[in-house]
């Protein structure tokens, strides 16, 4: 009897190692995912900011979108998009578009400004 008692606390010690030991690597791994903020102001030809754009942002691995509506000031951000994903982003009002640009990878961890021109000429 005394052989399973020490056997079954050995099995238990075991397991509560294994489960310990996987709980730090786990939060460890989810620790390390970076994520990236972006954030900017959509304007006219004459920088008169754009109420009302819808600023768009495409995850070019899985292919998503999400949007953004400025409000008065124009301003739009995005927060805690993956950071091991490129992304490719745009604004647009009234049928008019700006520029498509880029936010990579190898940007910095740091917030990233992008501006955006809508020219409705």
């Amino acid at each position: 009897m005394a052989i399973n008692r020490r056997a079954l606390r050995l099995l238990s010690m075991i397991l509560i190692s294994i489960s310990f030991w996987s709980m730090i690597y786990q939060s460890a791994a989810s620790a390390q995912r970076p994520s990236r903020n972006v954030n900017g102001i959509v304007s006219d030809q004459h920088q008169v900011p754009l109420k009302g754009a819808v600023v768009q942002l495409r995850n070019l691995d899985s292919d998503g979108v999400i949007s953004y509506i400025t409000g008065v000031d124009g301003r739009y951000s995005f927060k805690r998009l993956e950071g091991d994903s490129d992304y490719h982003i745009w604004a647009k009002l009234h049928g008019h578009r700006s520029k498509v640009k880029t936010l990579s990878i190898f940007d910095s961890g740091k917030p990233k400004t992008i501006n955006f021109v809508i020219s409705f000429q």
